[in-house]
């Protein structure tokens, strides 16, 4: 019942999944106690159509935004951007994890996620030392800056291209964590790890980011 709780309140229901084809889903609700802890839950579809929660993934404490979540998100406000978002790449400083079903990417030297709102490459990877690309500013996330929070992740697909709204942030990821983000939502490394051995491309995964909402 606690899928089911949270997806009206965020307006949802199985034909909203359904016309995604997701058959997995992360549940993140903050919790009430601060808006910032979360009980995370990884459900599967299963035959008759049901989400059906995953043995081992089911009771997962985790972080959102050190200032909670927001519907309405907005740029450094440290909060992370409430609602249903799909999952994409996986990425890492580490090696990838064994038994991998997500795309990988290797984060190297010249990694980066482009922040400037200016740059045709906004919120994309890019390797700085391409080039064939254009330079953007130093407004980025060096992945390789972040070798425990990055040592494993995969992208939150918010704000991304083509469908881009100004001051709404970027780099959202789901990566390690041991306490509140900048955004990102957060899991301790080896749920971090379970979780991303868990998540199957070909399932079509997406992260529901709901729960208490701070004022």
């Amino acid at each position: 019942m606690l899928l089911e709780k949270w997806m009206a309140v965020e307006g949802l229901t199985t034909a909203d999944l359904d016309a995604r084809n997701c058959r997995q889903l992360i549940l993140v609700s903050a919790q009430p106690s601060d808006g910032v802890t979360t009980l995370t839950v990884c459900y599967e579809r299963v035959a008759d159509g049901r989400f059906c929660p995953v043995s081992g993934l089911d009771r997962l404490q985790g972080f959102v935004g050190k200032s909670g979540i927001l519907h309405d998100r907005r740029r450094n406000t440290n909060t992370s951007p409430a609602g249903l978002w799909a999952i994409g790449t996986a990425f890492g400083n580490e090696a990838p994890p064994e038994g991998l079903k997500l795309p990988w990417r290797q984060v190297t030297p010249n990694s980066d996620w482009v922040c400037d709102e200016q740059s045709p490459y906004f919120n994309t990877w890019q390797e700085r030392e391409d080039p064939s690309l254009i330079p953007w500013s130093d407004d980025v996330e060096h992945l390789e800056d972040y070798p425990t929070q990055y040592a494993w992740a995969c992208v939150i697909e918010f704000n991304r291209p083509p469908d881009v709204v100004p001051d709404r942030g970027c780099a959202i990821f789901l990566h390690c964590a041991k306490t509140g983000t900048g955004g990102c939502v957060g899991l301790r490394r080896e749920d971090m790890l379970s979780v991303l051995q868990w998540l199957d491309a070909e399932k079509n995964p997406y992260i529901l980011i709901t729960g208490t909402e701070r004022s």
